[in-house]
């Protein structure tokens, strides 16, 4: 072999292995320096999505580093209890106390800040973060949200105009177009979505908010058109769907509106929502049984069914002249609203009175007017007249002349 080509190689091999012993000790120093920041930032992302990540299978901080869009691609929710936020916010502090400007710890501090309710804070966590990347577009995102929050109404327009200024993408205006929309700011809201479907065409998610905006306008037509839309760009949008039905139940279209609600059941089987709409429907147009049905899959498809279900049900058993059946909802709408539910309360004692149980309907009847409240539907006069037809069957006269002169001084009033 020539010498100088020897020679050469063996420089070049030396060179190689002291890049390598120099790159290993940048790696060992950083590593010292800073090694922990990796460490403390993987396990605070974790705790902040507890509900739904357990442990750190992969490298969150380097994923973030790389990544801008990493945050929207993965739809991370930050769902935690406030235990594990606050945990969170520990490690955070350790991180930044090593690295005073490391900029992706603040923005996640900050996101831990609003989730409890720390909305000063997490403004001043985001406004740091854009103080060192002031091109950093989710730092304006959430700070706008955390000023939307403490009602800051030019400040989070600002912040999300700032995004556009930046940016110039369809969705930037679409976000903006949701906090005008927040604001009641309807006009300037459709301006906004209007210009996001400009930049792209099958944006179907701007046609529904779009929609949705015009309803507050008063333009009905140009409301369904744009579900419609939606719905055409993405046939599987179950909000397209349920918005559409929302809006016909109001023009009274209920056929419409059970056509829509049962595709919206199609494309997503397992959200009770929807069943639940489509039983109000089915009530209307006197479909007891399949409206009974419907309830009956909207509490089996939600983890967390609203009492006013089981109210509704109630009252369908109570016209199939199931009332041991609707006193049995009636019920377990008191037990999900962890006290006595005025609306519960008086329909059970409807119910109970049919069965003829008048003092266990008495007993309803008063637990109604204890209770009753803003949210109650039915006027406090009606349950003073039926508690006054219980207590006569029961011969109770001079507590039913009672209640029958309460009613009369509420109606007068």
């Amino acid at each position: 072999m020539d010498k100088n080509k020897s020679d050469t190689k063996s420089i070049i091999l030396r060179q190689n292995t002291s890049i390598f012993k120099l790159g290993s000790s940048i790696a060992i120093t950083n590593k010292l320096l800073f090694g922990d920041i990796e460490s403390f930032f993987n396990q605070a992302f974790v705790l902040m999505n507890s509900r739904d990540i357990s442990s750190v299978k992969e490298n969150y901080l380097s994923n973030f580093e790389y990544d801008n869009d990493y945050e929207a691609k993965m739809k991370f929710r930050y769902w935690s209890p406030s235990e594990d936020n606050e945990k969170a916010i520990a490690l955070l502090n350790k991180v930044v106390e090593i690295r005073s400007k490391h900029f992706l710890s603040y923005y996640l501090r900050g996101i831990a800040n609003r989730n409890l309710r720390n909305f000063e804070q997490a403004i001043s966590d985001f406004s740091k973060v854009i103080a060192i990347e002031p091109y950093y577009t989710n730092a304006y995102r959430k700070r706008g949200k955390a000023k939307v929050s403490l009602k800051d109404k030019l400040g989070a327009i600002n912040d999300y105009s700032k995004i556009i200024e930046i940016e110039n993408r369809a969705i930037s205006y679409f976000e903006r177009g949701r906090i005008m929309q927040e604001f009641r700011h309807f006009s300037k809201a459709c301006d906004d979505y209007s210009k996001a479907i400009e930049m792209d065409q099958n944006y179907y998610e701007a046609y529904l908010y779009r929609g949705n905006a015009k309803q507050f306008l008063r333009d009905t037509r140009g409301a369904l058109e744009d579900y419609s839309a939606s719905i055409r760009i993405n046939p599987t949008y179950t909000f397209g769907y349920v918005q559409r039905g929302n809006l016909k139940i109001k023009l009274k279209d209920l056929e419409g509106a059970i056509e829509d609600y049962s595709k919206a059941i199609e494309t997503s089987p397992n959200r009770g929502h929807a069943y639940e709409l489509r039983a109000i429907a089915k009530t209307e147009i006197r479909d007891i049984e399949g409206a009974i049905q419907d309830y009956n899959n909207a509490i089996e498809n939600d983890s967390h069914p609203s009492p006013r279900i089981f109210v509704d049900r109630g009252r369908l058993k109570v016209n199939l002249r199931d009332f041991k059946g609707a006193i049995e909802d009636f019920s377990r709408a008191n037990d999900i609203y962890d006290t006595d539910f005025s609306e519960a309360c008086y329909e059970r004692a409807n119910a109970k009175a049919l069965l003829q149980d008048y003092q266990g309907a008495i007993e309803d009847y008063s637990k109604a007017i204890e209770s009753y409240n803003d949210i109650t539907r039915i006027e406090i006069e009606t349950i003073y007249l039926a508690r006054s037809k219980a207590k006569e069957a029961l011969n109770d006269f001079e507590g039913a002349d009672q209640d029958i002169r309460k009613y009369k001084n509420l109606n007068e009033g």
